[in-house]
């Protein structure tokens, strides 16, 4: 069998070998060429986000570091008189700066030469010239007043729950949109001269305690304030008071720093573990502050506006007026202000502050005054002396003699 000469046909692609020429834009080539593209471009993209994101990050994190006690609130939009944002009011909350240690001097002490003998004086005939001076023993030391009982045992009590939600509340740098504390003082307080705060500080008044704190970093100075009482409708034992029983426990502070008057608040905080009835002894804290301070000229009482009051008895025994901030939203259903709060104002000449009004009462009172509440408004009813919810949504104008 012979072999197959392929001699022929080999010689015939070396000489049109040279003559062929592969088209240059090939339909698979392209496609490669823009997968590559894509690559590239994709991996470039990822690594921009990852810069910015790292940027904004370190941003983020340098921004939120605390630097000073400040509140500060959003701006209110035009038009909008409701001060209430979404917003949270931010509390930026400082670290108190340690004080530079200051260096003690070193007193050089005085060295003296070596004593030395001079030439030419005789030591023997000196010390003749010397006198023996005896000395007496001395007679034991004795202890004057002397302890014979032993001290008594240092106990730590530590922390209740409480206390404990009460600091939370204090040193959070953040309050909610419901700064109604804050709001009254800051617009009222420079009028009312000579002012004692009268405080609740049962546990739903925790966040109202804390603005009252968070006032106080902003006001340690104010010269209007002179001092606060705590209560807590307990007595000295711990033990709700009952008409007839022992009389409350008030904690008074004439400090307006907070690290000075935190601990009276906490002992009044430690002092309503047993506090579980509504009715609270409003009008008792107020004649303790009224005779703690009798040169008071008026009493701010911050109380929990759903909260009755269980000693109007003793209504006619204050003699200053009293300005009630009501905390908590409205009363009921129906009313803006619990009964019982709105007739201390009245009978003393004071007047019942919200988050956005300042009512004096009777004198700017007609049928046509609304207060809000929350969300809703309400509006005075004289003839039934209270404030009743109406379904009005905003603010209304009077203008020709029509609510709008």
């Amino acid at each position: 069998m012979s072999e197959i000469d392929d001699k022929q046909l080999h010689d015939l692609v070396r000489q049109t070998l040279h003559n062929y020429e592969p088209p240059q834009d090939q339909p698979d080539w392209q496609g490669l060429r823009s997968r590559l593209r894509r690559q590239r471009r994709w991996r470039l993209a990822g690594w921009l986000s990852m810069l910015l994101l790292g940027s904004v990050a370190g941003y983020v994190a340098l921004v939120n570091v605390p630097s000073r006690y400040n509140v500060t609130y959003p701006a209110r939009p035009a038009g909008n008189p409701s001060p209430i944002a979404d917003t949270e009011k931010t509390l930026n909350v400082s670290r108190p700066q340690a004080l530079p240690v200051q260096a003690i001097p070193f007193i050089n002490r005085p060295t003296y030469p070596r004593q030395r003998t001079q030439p030419g004086i005789n030591l023997a005939a000196a010390n003749q010239d010397r006198q023996t001076v005896s000395i007496a023993p001395l007679s034991p030391i004795g202890i004057v007043g002397q302890r014979t009982q032993p001290l008594p045992e240092l106990r730590y009590q530590p922390l209740s729950v409480k206390e404990i939600a009460l600091l939370q509340q204090v040193l959070s740098p953040t309050i909610g949109p419901d700064s109604t504390v804050l709001e009254v003082l800051n617009r009222n307080l420079r009028r009312w001269r000579d002012a004692v705060i009268v405080c609740d500080l049962t546990t739903s008044m925790d966040p109202y305690a804390a603005q009252l704190s968070a006032w106080f970093r902003q006001n340690s100075q104010n010269p209007n304030v002179l001092g606060t009482v705590f209560f807590t409708d307990c007595d000295s034992l711990g033990q709700e008071t009952r008409p007839g029983g022992r009389p409350g426990a008030f904690f008074v502070t004439r400090e307006r720093a907070l690290n000075a008057a935190l601990p009276t608040m906490l002992a009044a905080a430690r002092n309503t573990a047993h506090n579980n009835l509504d009715p609270e002894n409003v009008v008792e804290a107020l004649r303790y502050a009224q005779r703690t301070f009798p040169q008071a000229k008026h009493l701010v009482l911050l109380t929990d506006n759903g909260s009755r009051v269980k000693d109007m008895d003793l209504l006619p025994e204050l003699a200053k007026p009293v300005h009630v901030i009501a905390c908590g939203g409205a009363a009921t259903e129906i009313d803006a202000f619990q009964p019982d709060q709105y007739q201390i104002a009245l009978s003393t000449g004071g007047s019942i502050h919200t988050l956005e009004d300042d009512l004096s009462l009777p004198a700017q009172l007609t049928n046509h005054s609304f207060v809000r509440m929350g969300n809703h408004y309400y509006r005075y009813a004289a003839r039934k002396g209270r404030f009743m919810k109406t379904r009005r949504t905003h603010r209304p104008i009077r203008f020709l003699g029509i609510n709008w």
